[in-house]
């Protein structure tokens, strides 16, 4: 009795199967690849939102204060010592070195085994570091990855390993802490420039994480109430626009798109940065207010290897927009022209 034997494929039938599946694949991956980065990004917006709650709880607790460091000296330009976790001390004659005071406290306090974080810093702290005043309202731990954008690799990897593979330089130990989110100046600094009474902060041409300011200047303590347009105010924001369709940039450039926290604690989104009004800074006359325009400088953050890049000839030096808005929370950053 004779039997059929089974036909196999043909060398023709195969390539033509494995030449379907290449096509599906090559068709399907730039799809899920988009899905992943729209998933990341709606992370991205959940996490604002959450930066968003906890600010608001901050001031409940906090008599309307915004959330981010408060601390201050008694007497600007008269010495000040303050005491930090771990029996630490730290002097201070300005207000913002008393930030810098409340940001080593916080960072000892809750990041695991960093009680002996230096208290040999010395940097700005409020518009990269105002959010440790937060982490009791958020995971009570840092480094927090609420703070950190999911498509943010650079603070990814620095919180994965906060002291490093190797030794940082003591300014450098503060930049796993520093998150994917700014505060704009107006959380933190008065909202007009007062050069006759020797009061108000302003950007550094030229540096775009270096500010300006008057000795007598008070800083942080600003309050909620004092947001005039909350829905179209920004607080917080994407210093680098992680959700750009081809590369990361710093939010300045033509192509960003960041998120921001606004301040009826909703999360809002721009197509292109130049929705965002330009801004600047509001400076006291006899006659009345004037608005000077603000920029900033992109330049690599020091102590960072892998930063995305300025992507291309455009200039660096950009409108501050949300950073510096012309009139500080008294101003608009979209959704509206400038009031000034």
């Amino acid at each position: 009795m004779k039997t059929k034997s089974a036909r196999g494929f043909t060398l023709i039938e195969l390539l033509v199967v494995i030449a379907i599946i290449a096509l599906l694949v090559s068709i399907l991956l730039p799809a899920l690849g988009k899905a992943r980065k729209l998933a990341r990004q709606a992370k991205c917006n959940i996490n604002i939102k959450q930066l968003g709650v906890a600010i608001n709880s901050f001031a409940n607790d906090k008599k309307e204060k915004i959330g981010t460091l408060t601390w201050n000296v008694r007497q600007p330009g008269t010495n000040q010592v303050f005491q930090v976790e771990a029996g630490g001390t730290y002097t201070a004659q300005y207000d913002y070195q008393a930030a810098v005071a409340e940001m080593i406290d916080l960072i000892r306090k809750y990041a695991p085994n960093y009680q002996d974080f230096p208290t040999g810093i010395t940097a700005m702290p409020y518009q990269q570091f105002g959010h440790l005043a937060l982490v009791p309202y958020l995971t009570k731990k840092l480094p927090d990855p609420v703070v950190i954008c999911p498509e943010d690799y650079v603070s990814s990897e620095l919180s994965a390993d906060p002291k490093g593979t190797n030794q940082r330089i003591p300014s450098d130990l503060a930049l796993p802490f520093r998150g994917s989110y700014a505060y704009a100046g107006g959380t933190w600094a008065p909202d007009v420039r007062d050069t006759s009474a020797g009061i108000g902060v302003s950007p550094v041409p030229g540096d775009a994480g270096q500010v300006q300011f008057f000795p007598l200047t008070r800083m942080g303590n600003r309050l909620m109430s004092q947001i005039v347009a909350p829905s179209r105010k920004a607080i917080m924001f994407e210093d680098y626009s992680w959700h750009t369709r081809y590369r990361a940039t710093y939010y300045t450039h033509p192509t960003s798109n960041p998120s921001m926290l606004m301040g009826d604690g909703s999360a809002r989104s721009v197509s292109r940065i130049d929705e965002v009004n330009p801004g600047g800074v509001l400076s006291k006359t006899p006659g009345g207010s004037i608005k000077i325009p603000a920029t900033v400088t992109w330049v690599p953050t020091a102590g960072i290897t892998n930063q995305p890049p300025w992507p291309d000839n455009v200039s660096t030096t950009q409108p501050a927009r949300m950073m510096w808005t012309a009139g500080g929370l008294r101003g608009i950053d979209v959704g509206g022209a400038e009031p000034f």
